[in-house]
């Protein structure tokens, strides 16, 4: 019987032990997963190629909306943070595919590390054949003919791409010898004009263009000794006309103030107050 009780306490101990050991030494954590596929237990974690720890069970959050994978972490302080993203991967081995977690360091991390119970977001790579096998039969028979329509687009446009670059490569040879010729001709003609165009040629033209020059500032000088006297006494004769008709003006105005003065006016009879 003794034995017997020493053999449980033992066994006790160890468990307790084990647990302190898990709780305190190791880190534990969960990866929500918005969709999950069917997933074995105790699947290794790796962080840059390092087992880090492994899964421990799921189980379904308490709205139902996702699935919560539990995660065992051997080390009890990971300096990583709370933005820490959990990829869902497979790995071919020996012709079978296992699947693993990774973590992946953010772009962006958060200024809060992770630490015991906190949920980190999980995601599942794009592994084909997963892919088709969630997809509708018909829909999997509609992407295969759209590859197939793909393909023979590809291909007609490779060859139609042939087809003109065989035309320009072929047209090029043919007009080989006119390019040549042309751009011989535009040569001797750049040197005519050139070789036309000399110091005596240029002298010439530039002492016409000043003698042009004189003609004009003098033509503009005579204008100007002629048109500002006339132009002086024209704007005088307005002048004394403008004085005359505002003196007009304003005995008109006046003799109508007076009694009878329509009759004034008509009989010549204009009051001179206004000089």
């Amino acid at each position: 019987m003794k034995k017997i009780i020493l053999i449980f306490t033992t066994i006790l101990i160890f468990l307790l032990g084990y647990f302190i050991f898990r709780q305190f030494i190791c880190m534990h954590l969960f990866a929500k997963f918005k969709e999950l596929r069917p997933l074995h237990s105790n699947i290794p974690v790796y962080y840059k190629g390092i087992v880090i720890g492994k899964t421990t069970g799921k189980k379904h959050s308490s709205d139902g909306k996702h699935t919560l994978i539990k995660l065992i972490l051997y080390p009890n302080k990971l300096m990583l943070p709370i933005n820490t993203k959990v990829f869902l991967k497979k790995e071919k081995k020996d012709n079978k595919e296992k699947d693993f977690l990774e973590f992946i360091y953010p772009k962006n991390p958060s200024n809060k590390l992770i630490s015991n119970y906190d949920i980190l977001e999980g995601y599942i790579t794009s592994d084909m054949d997963v892919f088709l096998a969630g997809q509708n039969p018909e829909s999997i028979e509609a992407i295969r003919e759209n590859l197939i329509k793909t393909t023979q687009n590809l291909s007609e446009a490779a060859q139609t791409l042939s087809d003109i670059l065989n035309t320009i490569n072929s047209t090029l040879s043919s007009s080989r010898k006119n390019i040549v010729n042309t751009t011989k001709n535009i040569e001797n003609m750049t040197e005519k004009i050139d070789n036309s165009i000399n110091e005596e040629t240029l002298t010439n033209t530039i002492s016409n263009i000043e003698t042009s020059s004189q003609n004009v500032t003098n033509m503009l000088t005579d204008a100007n000794q002629v048109l500002v006297p006339a132009i002086n006494s024209t704007t005088n004769n307005v002048d004394g006309i403008t004085e005359n008709i505002n003196a007009i003006t304003c005995g008109i105005r006046k003799t109508l103030r007076k009694k009878c003065g329509m009759i004034r006016l008509i009989f010549g009879q204009v009051i001179d107050e206004c000089k």
